[in-house]
């Protein structure tokens, strides 16, 4: 998950290219979740798996980030589950990606990325950092293309057998 739905977020933050991979991670973080693999996992692995979900322009997977992290227990991710819920039923998208991915934001949109209320990466954890961060996640990264190029070229998915295995096996049940 870390590799389909956080690596590109961050090496590529601020390009459309950083939502290339949401559709492959939801779909990963999908089968997982139907052969109950997140039961065995620890809740700092699970909110990774699920979190594909709460970065979906889709009501849908809206409704089901928040009933994940709801039914895990977690309620520091539900919190920002059901306030991304809030942004994607009020707007259908996430204005914030607007200017990224070359989309014209409504006047409600900006008013909206102009106010308080609205999610602004940079500032969401101004009075404590949020739990494990590392700030070297959020900082521009000098050469994304061959770090890119090096975890396409790289044998962990294959060696590993998870997103193998994950993406084959049917269903259990």
């Amino acid at each position: 998950m870390v590799l389909l739905d956080q690596m590109p977020l961050n090496m590529f933050r601020g390009q459309p290219e950083s939502f290339s991979t949401e559709a492959q991670s939801r779909e990963v973080a999908g089968r997982a979740i139907e052969r109950g693999l997140d039961q065995s996992l620890p809740d700092n692995q699970k909110a990774f798996l699920y979190l594909p979900y709460m970065h979906s322009e889709a009501l849908v997977d809206q409704d089901r980030s928040v009933e994940l992290f709801e039914r895990a227990g977690l309620r520091e991710n539900l919190r920002w589950a059901k306030h991304h819920r809030g942004i994607v039923r009020r707007f259908g998208r996430f204005p914030h990606r607007n200017a990224i991915l070359g989309r014209e934001s409504t006047p409600d949109e900006i008013e909206w990325l102009a106010s308080p209320d609205s999610f602004n990466p940079t500032s969401l954890f101004t009075t404590r950092p949020p739990p494990r961060c590392s700030t070297r996640m959020t900082t521009s990264w000098p050469t994304k293309q061959p770090l890119l190029n090096e975890i396409a070229r790289s044998s962990i998915p294959a060696s590993s057998g998870i997103v193998s295995s994950v993406m084959s096996r049917p269903k259990s049940g």
